[in-house]
């Protein structure tokens, strides 16, 4: 049977050639937003290691009342929604005043092999610092706090805005680092645009070779005065980006100073070297200086924007790739943390289409301080709020879910998360049983001699019933004589019949 993993892959594959040779018709789905969690501490990412379905992983920023030093990375049942009781990780100390605090985690590609995953943090200096960590030996559920070891340290200065924060793995199997240009406003120091510094990129590191990383060879400043870890430049405080699972594109919110938000996009084939316009530019308008700020048309322009007319502080999320909802796949999320809106559209690598504001559809009217957007490995979409809660975007009709959880049990099936051995669509757990309870010897009916064949197998070592379930009349999880004697009193005194539902 194909593991999970390749299966997913297959499954991502087909879609890719679906969105690539073909127009998909605009959602037709209705969709709402469920609330799944609440309680949390400033919860700022959401995801899961490559192939986990069962697990979602909770980074948040930093603790409340006594633990405010401390940020914790907790754990989420995707099956029951519950959150489990002790942290996978807690970070101390970590500096926590404004934007400051744990901003991001990405686990490894091959984490189900070596266990390595990564988080990005304010240390007590107000530096920002990467730190490659490990699954414990023995608690799959657990950290080893003494595994940590540091990556790259990232120089901030005094202030303690635009981190930046967000980390992840490409399809190219590196890591991205999403770099803020080291906050005050307007980039005093020109951060964005001076390729000598690590402040206002987005960098692409080699976390599998060198010491303590490589940089990849296809780096565009290998070999040259610029720092070589640089892929992009001219970004003001990158919030919350993503690569489509589907596709491999990158989608890189930027947050604006006073007037513009901005949505950058990259094709998966990139090569870097794209300067995407800060300090020159907020959005796609001229910042510093305010006029003729590209004669040499260096910068890039974003493939969507929003004046703060809307909004003030974008959140970037996620392109829809999941099972649930299959019309939406393609289709981009995003939000305003101010004002808590939520927005989506389809982009191809030259047109925006379906442009829709979704927050009235997904029940969010009124619901600010939108904080960051989460993904599962099934490609469902979360949003998380500053608040401590997280809510789903899920389908808003009836789904078939045999097992309660609230995940389509084709998406379960698909997946290999649960079994269907027959193929008839059905989880093989929600399955009525092949057989009949208290027919203990297979013969299709209930007779006496299924009592004899119980009595023969319980006393004398007989053969036993095939499924053992079958011989359990009473239904009390075991075979004993009083599976024997309910059948006896079934069939010639009138008692009750065997239970209808095996266990």
């Amino acid at each position: 049977m194909p593991s999970r993993n390749s299966r997913a892959f297959v499954y991502f594959a087909l879609l890719s050639l679906l969105l690539s040779g073909s127009t998909l018709l605009q959602a037709q789905t209705p969709i709402r937003s469920d609330l799944i969690v609440s309680g949390l501490s400033r919860p700022v990412f959401a995801t899961s290691p490559t192939g986990d379905f069962e697990r979602l992983f909770i980074a948040e920023q930093r603790g409340s009342a006594g633990t405010a030093n401390r940020a914790d990375i907790r754990i989420m049942d995707l099956n029951t929604h519950l959150m489990y009781a002790k942290p996978f990780l807690t970070i101390s100390p970590v500096r926590t005043s404004s934007e400051e605090g744990l901003l991001g985690l990405a686990f490894h590609p091959n984490y189900s092999n070596n266990g390595y995953f990564f988080t990005y943090h304010t240390n007590t200096s107000g530096d920002n610092v990467i730190t490659r960590w490990q699954v414990s030996g023995t608690n799959p559920d657990s950290a080893n706090p003494a595994s940590a070891s540091i990556i790259l340290t990232l120089n901030h200065p005094v202030e303690t805005n635009h981190n930046g924060g967000w980390i992840g793995f490409g399809p190219d199997g590196y890591l991205y680092i999403a770099v803020g240009d080291g906050g005050s406003g307007g980039d005093p120091n020109n951060n964005g645009q001076t390729l000598t510094t690590l402040l206002g990129k987005m960098l692409r590191i080699d976390v599998d070779s060198g010491s303590p990383y490589g940089i990849p060879p296809s780096n565009p400043f290998v070999g040259g005065p610029q720092r070589e870890e640089i892929f992009y430049w001219g970004l003001r405080n990158p919030w919350r980006n993503s690569f489509d699972r589907l596709t491999g594109n990158l989608f890189i919110a930027d947050v604006g100073q006073s007037q513009y938000e901005e949505i950058n996009w990259r094709p998966a084939s990139d090569t870097g070297n794209v300067n995407f316009g800060w300090r020159l530019r907020e959005g796609a308008h001229c910042y510093n200086p305010s006029v003729n700020c590209d004669p040499l048309g260096i910068t890039t322009d974003p493939i969507h924007e929003y004046t703060h007319s809307f909004g003030c502080s974008v959140t970037g999320g996620y392109s829809y790739s999941g099972c649930a909802i299959p019309d939406l796949q393609g289709t981009y999320f995003f939000g305003d943390y101010c004002d808590g809106t939520v927005w989506s559209f389809r982009y191809d690598g030259v047109s925006k289409t379906d442009f829709q504001d979704r927050t009235t559809e997904l029940e969010l009217d009124g619901i600010s301080s939108l904080f960051s957007f989460g993904e599962d490995n099934y490609g469902e979409i979360y949003l998380l709020y500053q608040s401590g809660q997280i809510r789903k975007i899920v389908p808003d009709l009836t789904i078939t879910d045999c097992n309660g959880n609230e995940i389509p049990d084709s998406c379960e099936i698909f997946f290999g998360v649960v079994p269907d051995n027959n193929f008839n669509g059905i989880p093989d757990s929600c399955d009525p049983p092949g057989y009949i309870c208290g027919d203990a010897d297979g013969s299709s009916t209930v007779t006496i001699s299924d009592a004899v064949f119980l009595i023969n197998y319980i006393f004398a070592g007989g053969p036993a019933p095939n499924p053992i379930e079958s011989g359990d009349a009473d239904c009390t999880g075991s075979l004993t004589i009083s599976d024997a004697v309910l059948l006896i009193n079934y069939i010639f005194g009138g008692g009750p019949a065997p239970c209808s539902t095996c266990p």
